[in-house]
């Protein structure tokens, strides 16, 4: 769960950054906040770009705009924003090593095949816009009430260059909703209480423009054209119960009902349908799906002295099937995810078996802080169930399981009066918890239980070392490690990892003027940033060779 707060505002806060780095990379933020009588607004003008970009034909520009303002009204505040965003992208797809050199050294090791894209017509455009007004009251009986209503607003046009066929995927939505919390302190029992409302209109449509390709299953013409209202109802309590002078527990829920009314606007089509869609797309019929979720939470934080801590959570996490879950898939006619049933040759596809995404997890805990040094040490187990994800057949899974062990570091260390350490390293098992035989051309690919799920390394950190070379002067070092992990389901591939280094340099020049300069990838480490195995070939996303970007900041 991530929470997004936005920064108080400055009314003597203005100020402007300019970026240029390797590949064209350039940025320029504007930001500046005003008093106006009694309210406070500020504007925030953010341009990024990268005109040449590390592979053919690729590169992107982004325009950001933010508007805010906050006032008083008696025991009422008020805070407003409105945020719009363009971008227009050039994207690049995986190199396969297969295509490389002699074939026999990875993609990503070749540096005349990293910087190739054999996707050179891909792109993605995109805009959003987003709204809300923050209403906060303090009441006479000491609690807080905080009513939010927001609207935000989402258009992407997306060249699929990596299905065949290459069809391009135009989607939008448009959404209105309100936060309301009502929240109070009785010094024993402290709670929060509210309710979460949400309406969606959303469309997609997916068009093949060009020839019929792989053996019919990707036909030219209109693969998808559907609508879909959303409604989401969520309301919750969260209390913090001060138990003793040194023990607090945390109880919490969640209640989500989410409701969804499609229509197809293409014809619907069945497993027989292959004078339309072949065997592998498949359009529902209009209908309507309703999913209701509980997310209960509970947790313990004893302490053992001022500045040491134990504690525990146990939680459950839900997520209701999305639109795409639902309504857009491409599965042979004889999938049998389902639960194992077999559809029938004149039977629709019966996708009402998709249920909730649910995750358990357990976690337990050490918290430690000292002069100069603070940590925390957890371990973690959790469950998922009714995994939803797409097979190496192509065939959509709708109930997977899997489990993930672990354990967590993090620490904060001031080495001496200059020299500061912050570190966080995870080491994990995640494992699937249930057998799939992949129907199709890569049936080699079969889960098993037990099986390392592919993509996830057992072992991730990051490391920084900061010396204060001056009072003007701020030299850092940072080190990220990826460990090495599967490519596929199989586990019979493997990516060996891979460590990168980067520098940050950062000096004052006045009281208001800062210079930055950031080197990445200090080494020049081969690697790459995602690798996978699809259909026997070996895939890879590079990561960028050595690489800079240079910033001032000047505030007014």
């Amino acid at each position: 769960l991530i929470n997004c707060v936005s920064a108080p505002m400055d009314n003597s806060e203005r100020s402007m950054n300019l970026a240029y780095g390797s590949y064209g990379r350039h940025a320029v933020g504007i930001q500046t906040a005003q008093q106006h009588a009694n309210f406070t607004s500020r504007v925030t003008l953010d341009l990024n770009g990268d005109h040449e970009g590390y592979r053919d034909e690729q590169g992107f520009a982004q325009q950001k705009a933010r508007l805010e303002t906050a006032w008083q009204s008696g025991s009422t505040g008020y805070r407003f924003s409105l945020a719009t965003m363009n971008l227009n992208q050039e994207t690049a797809g995986y190199i396969k090593t297969e295509d490389c050199g002699d074939g026999t050294v990875e993609a990503y090791k070749v540096e005349s095949c990293a910087t190739t894209n054999a996707n050179d017509d891909a792109y993605r455009d995109a805009t959003a816009t987003r709204s809300y007004l923050r209403m906060t009251t303090d009441l006479d009986d000491g609690a807080t009430l905080i009513l939010t209503p927001y609207f935000r607003t989402n258009d992407m046009e997306f060249f699929m260059h990596f299905l065949p066929g290459t069809p391009l995927e135009e989607n939008k939505h448009t959404s209105i909703g309100l936060q309301a919390s009502y929240a109070r302190n009785t010094g024993k029992l402290s709670y929060v209480t509210g309710l979460d409302i949400e309406l969606t209109n959303g469309e997609l449509t997916e068009f093949q423009e060009g020839a019929t390709v792989s053996r019919n299953r990707y036909r030219q013409g209109t693969h998808y054209d559907f609508e879909v209202e959303a409604q989401v109802i969520a309301p919750y309590v969260h209390a913090v119960w001060n138990w003793s002078d040194n023990t607090d527990i945390t109880v919490g829920a969640r209640i989500e009902q989410t409701d969804y009314d499609y229509t197809n606007n293409a014809t619907d089509s069945d497993n027989t349908d292959a004078g339309d869609l072949g065997d592998f797309l498949f359009r529902p019929a209009s209908r309507t799906d309703n999913f209701s979720d509980v997310s209960p939470k509970l947790g313990v934080v004893h302490k053992l002295a001022e500045n040491r801590r134990v504690f525990a959570n146990l939680a459950r996490a839900a997520r209701a099937p999305q639109v795409t879950d639902l309504y857009r898939m491409r599965d042979s006619s004889t999938q049998t995810a389902f639960n194992g049933d077999v559809l029938d040759d004149d039977q629709n596809p019966d996708f009402g078996s998709i249920d909730s995404e649910i995750l358990d997890s357990l976690e337990v805990g050490y918290r430690a802080v000292y002069p100069g040094a603070s940590y925390e040490l957890t371990a973690f187990m959790m469950q998922k169930e009714n995994y939803h994800f797409r097979d190496a057949g192509d065939n959509y899974v709708v109930d997977g399981e899997t489990d993930h062990q672990g354990i967590e570091l993090s620490m904060n260390w001031a080495l001496s009066t200059d020299i500061d350490l912050q570190t966080n390293l995870t080491y994990a098992q995640h494992e699937y918890a249930f057998s799939n035989t992949v129907s199709g051309a890569n049936s080699a690919e079969t889960i098993t239980e037990g099986d390392t799920i592919d993509g996830a390394p057992e072992t991730l950190g990051s490391t920084t070392l900061t010396y204060k070379a001056s009072e003007k002067l701020n030299v850092a070092l940072n080190w990220e490690h990826v460990g090495s992990y599967f490519m596929d389901a199989s586990n019979s591939t493997e990516y060996d990892g891979h460590d990168i280094f980067a520098a940050t340099l950062d000096y004052a020049l006045s009281a208001d003027t800062a210079l930055a300069l950031r080197i990445d990838n200090l080494f020049d480490e081969a690697y790459a940033t995602r690798a996978d195995k699809w259909f026997g070939d070996n895939r890879y996303f590079p990561g960028e060779e050595r690489r800079f970007m240079a910033r001032i900041n000047r505030s007014f």
